[in-house]
């Protein structure tokens, strides 16, 4: 922050060949040499003695006010230089009650006061100085200036204000991300999230490496239920090979589904699964075998399911194979798959039974069918089910 506010406070220099003791707005001769031995004693960072000599201005202080605004603000300064931001600030609006000095220099003072109101996050206090700034500035303010109104009006949650001038500093300047980010904020705040995807549009523009910038973008578009659009926002992303963090991409996966949409959650995850932004574990398998059963995608299902049993640790992903094969009417490969996952070891084994003995009744093998149900009986999951079945046999 020092840094920051510090090219702001050197004012002294503009007044170096202009003194003149009839101008209210400029500093007597004698103030002038006092304050500039402070200032080089600053520059050369000896505290201390920029101290002892302002202390004695302060003390017995000049009758001027602008000579008196000076001597507060060189305060602040010195304040400011040694990170001490309140009694800067303190000194500093002493210096500005004053009201003593140019409107050039006054602007460059709101500035400053306006950016310690922010460093304090007094930001009603700010907005008044950064109004003060945008109105004594000749020639066009800095885009500082516009970016941290908008964030003080954002701040305060007033978003409709915060838009104007961050629109201006678009506008006006270079693109900055600050600045786009913080407007496409107060849009998206306000729920006007079709301004909002147009700003977030000429962030990725200008920043096309960052990848979280696309996915903010595709997630908006879902928002917008424009689902074509959001993933073409993230097609586009994965053709740039951006480095998209696993999470984000897990979670727009899972958006998708609660859109409604697992067909199109399984393709983004099938994708980042290929492309290696996501990470091939059981748990991102099952959720991708889980999707397209969900979309009705058998075959895809099957494959998905085939690559889950090889993080497997035991045989329940074989009983979904079974499943599907069974829905299928491929009963030979249901009883295959069945009986893997009893060896694998399954949490409800009378599933398996059950589901072997229906398999063999579709086969026409009434006595394999019999003997599975019996078997099934055993757990009580299934023991009624098996039961009744065996009533009726």
């Amino acid at each position: 922050m020092r840094r920051r506010i510090w090219g702001l406070t050197l004012v002294l220099l503009l007044f170096s060949g202009t003194l003149d003791a009839d101008n209210s707005n400029t500093l007597s001769k004698s103030v002038f040499n006092r304050l500039a031995k402070v200032e080089k004693l600053m520059a050369e960072q000896d505290f201390d003695e920029a101290q002892q000599k302002l202390d004695a201005l302060i003390e017995d202080p000049p009758s001027r006010a602008t000579d008196k605004a000076y001597v507060f603000h060189s305060q602040g300064t010195l304040y400011l230089y040694q990170e001490k931001y309140r009694q800067a600030r303190s000194f500093y609006v002493k210096s500005y009650n004053l009201q003593a000095m140019s409107e050039k220099t006054t602007a460059a003072l709101a500035q400053t006061l306006a950016s310690l109101a922010m460093h304090f996050a007094d930001y009603r206090e700010a907005i008044d100085y950064l109004k003060v700034c945008l109105k004594f500035t000749e020639e066009p303010p800095p885009k500082q200036v516009y970016l941290a109104l908008g964030t003080a009006y954002y701040q305060l949650k007033e978003y409709a204000e915060a838009v104007s001038p961050l629109e201006t500093a678009m506008a006006k300047f270079k693109p900055d991300k600050s600045v786009h980010l913080m407007l496409f904020a107060s849009y998206y705040e306000l729920g006007r999230k079709l301004k909002a995807a147009a700003v977030m549009e000429k962030v990725i523009s200008a920043w096309p490496e960052e990848g979280r910038y696309w996915l903010q973008l595709a997630s908006l578009y879902l928002e917008l239920k424009k689902y074509d659009k959001s993933l073409e926002i993230l097609q586009l992303a994965f053709t740039k090979n951006l480095l998209l963090k696993q999470s984000e991409l897990l979670q727009y996966v899972y958006t998708l589904y609660e859109k409604g949409l697992p067909y199109k959650a399984a393709s983004v995850l099938s994708r980042a699964l290929d492309k290696g932004s996501v990470e091939k574990n059981y748990k991102n398998l099952s959720l991708l075998a889980t999707l397209y059963v969900e979309a009705r995608e058998d075959d895809s299902a099957l494959q998905a399911f085939k690559t889950v049993t090889d993080y497997s640790s035991d045989g329940k992903e074989d009983l979904y194979i079974a499943q599907l094969f069974y829905d299928k009417e491929r009963f030979k490969d249901a009883l295959e798959h069945a009986r893997t996952a009893l060896n694998k070891g399954v949490k409800n084994p009378g599933s398996a039974y059950m589901l072997m003995a229906s398999s063999h009744m579709e086969m026409g093998q009434e006595m394999q069918a019999k003997t599975n149900l019996e078997k099934a009986t055993k757990y009580k999951a299934t023991k009624k089910a098996a039961l009744r079945w065996l009533s009726h046999m």
